[in-house]
Order: C-alpha cells, then structure tokens, then sequence
C-alpha cells in the first residue's frame, strides 16, 4: 500500500507540474493576445479552459484513486483487529483512524477543488459564449465567494491535517516501560527451577537446552509455504485467510507424527533437522490466530533488511514465487538464517495434538472465541484430532513440560548468541 501510495503520489506531481507550466503559459498568452483581436483572445481562452478541464478531470480520477488505496488500507486493518488482540489491536484501531481521516480530508479537498474550479470554467465559457448566458454568470457571481472561501478554508485545513499541524489522533499508550520491566524480570530474576529439586533442576535445563537447539532456517520454511501452496499438505490452505493456528493444526502435526501407527512425534524443527542441533539466531514472537503468510513474509524481511513485508507477502503467493525467493536468499547468503518459532519448535504431540482447551459454557462470554479456536479459518469445520499415542505433559510435571521455558530458551540462546 506505501510502495502504490508513492508510486501514485510521485506521478501526480509530474502531471499537475506540467498542468501549471501550461496554465502559467496559457495566461501569458491570454494578456499577450489583448491587443490582437477577440478572435484569437477568444481561441486562446478556449484552449485555456479544455485544457484546465482535461486537468480537473485527472484530478477527480487521482482523488478516486487515493480514495480507493485508503479503503484497501481499511480494510486490511479491519482484518487485523479481528484477528489481534492487546497492543496490536489498538495500534490497528488507531491507524485505522488516521486512515478513516485521511479519506475524509482527501474527498473534502476533492470535491472543493473540483467545485471551486468547475464553476470557474463555467464562468468564463458563460464569458465567452457573450449574451445568452448573462443572467446564469450573473446568478453564479455572489456562490463564487463563497466557494472561493470554502475550497481555501478547506484546503488549507488538509495541508496543516496532513503536516501534522492540527487533528492529530494521539497514539495509543505505549508499553515501553511494562515491557521493559517485563524484560528485566524474564533475564534477571529466578526462573521456575527456583521451586524445583536438584534432580529436577538438572532434567528442566536439560530440556531448555533439547528445546532451543530446534532452529528452523528460512530454507525449511519457504519450501514448507510451497508445499502449502500446492495444497499437497493441507488441501485447505487459503493464503489470504489460513492462520498459524490452521497450519499447526492440518500440516505441522501430521508431518511431525511418527511414521508408526502407534507412535508419537516431535517437534516438526527436530524432525526436518533429524534431530540434529540447530541453535538459531533470532527468537520469533507472534500470535497464532494472524495470517501464516504474513509470518513468513515477515522473517524473509527480517533477513533482507526490508521494512514492511507487503509486498514480500504478495510475491510468495504467486506461482513459483517461494522458489524465486529461495534463489534470490541463497545468492545473497540468507537462506540459513536461523529462527525459533514455538509452532515449529515445540513437540506439538507432547501437549496441544489430542485435543483443545477445554470448552468454556456455552452462554460464556468467550464461548464463541474459543469455538473458532477449533475451527478451519477457511472451511469453518472442525480441526482433526491427533491419535498418536504420545504422553502429554503440562505443567504439572514442569520440569518435562516445553510449554513454561520459552523465557529460559530466550536466556540461553542470549548466552549462545550475546551480540546477535
């Protein structure tokens, strides 16, 4: 949307440059003709006001342009807020508002212009056309003051809304602080081993280390989205609307399961690896219920360096675009960038695979959310349930359990990679 935004916004300034050069050229020659007659004074108006009415006419069509890139922008944020919770939702809310804004100052400034301007030209092809169209001039000249007013009132308002000047929406509170002491807390203070016995003590680092040396590179995960996209791993897979949830669900555990029809599984990270160990660089923070698209767009902007994924999103959806990408990272060194991603490197088959959280009463207010919870994103039936038959552990047995160490995983992996 940015990247549009630009390209839009850079041809605009070319043609409404060039409308101005000829405007100012077409008043030259309207004061040069004076004295040459009212047939060609009049043939010079007459070129003047097509060619300020050809101008207007782009114009209305760059409004409705930009006009319709915000409302994609709207939209993408409404999508948003249905699917994040927290911060994220209020960072989407807030820009939805700016962008709610935007529109509303950019078709008031429009429909200004376009008012203003229209009924100047009529005027002065009233002025040309002489007599027969006297009474309708003179009935325009007193709304011509007003409109004046308004199109300068109006547009000076979106000059000073668009450089910040006035009706800026204040951001929403920032966490910094919270999260800062929320970090604090996650390296400094004693971990869960604080309650445990020494014996314990020994099995809960042991798993921190199993458990962080399940790395993924950017070569697993753009081959694995290809698979996706040829639906010969989760027929279902829609990459506008599948979520992490969806593909945890319908790929990461089946392809994880033990090949044995009574056997359990592992972690899809250890199972691509062959249970090497693979201690990676960066440690992935997102939410299950977003796009799973837009994860990995986002860890491939990571690695090139790029500020936004959009784009990156749209070309791994194309045919043969993982491919392309996949070429394009391994000619630049980036295809074995290392990340830690809980979907991926957490034995899915040691907690969540057998079923869901439990069900909240019906007429609970989070019923609904925790029923969509089990559901496909795209088909809206219900997710299939793992029948392997390896123990579940949660926190009851913490020392055993992957799902309580993700911040003593951050720790270790701060120890392995201290300037990463």
């Amino acid at each position: 949307w940015v990247h549009s935004k630009k390209s839009s916004s850079d041809k605009w300034i070319c043609v409404m440059s060039f409308a101005f050069q000829v405007n100012i050229w077409m008043t030259i020659l309207h004061k040069a003709s004076e004295n040459q007659g009212d047939m060609v004074k009049d043939r010079i108006t007459y070129v003047g006001v097509c060619l300020r009415i050809l101008f207007l006419f782009v114009f209305v069509g760059y409004t409705g342009l930009m006009v319709w890139i915000i409302l994609g922008g709207i939209q993408a944020l409404n999508l948003e807020i249905c699917r994040v919770k927290g911060s994220a939702r209020a960072q989407c809310r807030w820009a939805r508002r700016v962008l709610v804004m935007e529109i509303c100052t950019c078709f008031a400034s429009g429909l200004s212009t376009v008012g203003f301007w229209g009924q100047v030209e009529a005027m002065r092809i009233m002025e040309i056309s002489g007599q027969p169209y006297q009474s309708e001039r003179d009935s325009l000249q007193p709304w011509g003051s007003i409109v004046h007013c308004l199109y300068i009132t109006i547009n000076a308002c979106s000059i000073a809304m668009f450089s910040g000047l006035i009706l800026q929406i204040p951001k929403p509170t920032s966490d910094f602080h919270k999260m800062k002491s929320m970090l604090r807390h996650c390296t400094t203070t004693s971990s869960l081993t604080s309650s445990l016995d020494s014996s314990n003590r020994a099995v809960f680092h042991q798993k921190v280390q199993e458990i962080a040396g399940r790395g993924v590179t950017l070569r697993n995960l753009l081959i694995f989205l290809e698979s996706l996209l040829d639906h010969s791993v989760m027929p279902s897979f829609d990459p506008w609307k599948s979520t992490t949830n969806d593909v945890v669900r319908q790929a990461i555990i089946p392809l994880s399961r033990a090949p044995t029809a009574f056997g359990g599984g592992s972690a899809l990270a250890a199972t691509w690896h062959e249970g090497r160990t693979v201690y990676p660089v960066r440690m992935v923070t997102h939410n299950w219920s977003n796009n799973f698209v837009h994860l990995v767009a986002a860890l491939v902007a990571e690695a090139m360096r790029v500020d936004t994924y959009e784009k990156l999103a749209e070309t791994l959806t194309i045919p043969g675009g993982p491919q392309s990408t996949l070429a394009y990272l391994d000619s630049e060194g980036l295809l074995d960038m290392t990340f830690w991603i809980c979907a991926f490197s957490i034995n899915q088959h040691a907690s969540i695979c057998g079923g869901f959280a439990a069900e909240p009463a019906q007429d609970a207010g989070n019923w609904r959310e925790w029923d969509r919870s089990t559901r496909d994103s795209v088909t809206k039936e219900k997710y299939p349930i793992c029948k392997c038959s390896q123990r579940k552990i949660f926190n009851r047995e913490a020392d055993l359990c992957e799902l309580n160490k993700f911040d003593e995983v951050m720790r270790f992996l701060h120890g392995i990679h201290p300037h990463a």
